[in-house]
């Protein structure tokens, strides 16, 4: 959806707005607080200003003058650890033979 509205403007995505308002594989276009809908907004603000789907800014930036910040996604997650607060905890012991340590 996004390379099409890319390419093909903002008429595109309000004809197909407008087109699917009733098929739930285009609700996040209606679902302004939705997860999908709001990476769909950052994803398309991203490709817009030149970035790329593999590279782009990780600083928050705001789309408009006095708008809410944004946040983009890390570009590798998985390179980013577990967040603190879903890791889960660890006891230390002493491992036993035949097991890992914890380094």
């Amino acid at each position: 959806m996004i390379e099409f509205v890319v390419r093909e403007g903002p008429m595109f995505e309000a004809m197909i707005m407008n087109r699917e308002i009733n098929n739930p594989m285009f609700r996040f276009l209606f679902e302004n607080q939705s997860p999908a809908h709001v990476y769909y907004r950052w994803r398309l603000y991203s490709i817009l200003q030149g970035e790329t789907p593999t590279r782009w800014r990780t600083d928050e930036f705001r789309m408009f003058k006095n708008g809410s910040w944004w946040r983009p996604p890390p570009i590798n997650p998985y390179l980013q650890g577990m967040p603190e607060e879903l890791a889960p905890q660890v006891e230390h012991h002493i491992p036993k033979k035949g097991q890992l340590s914890e380094k």
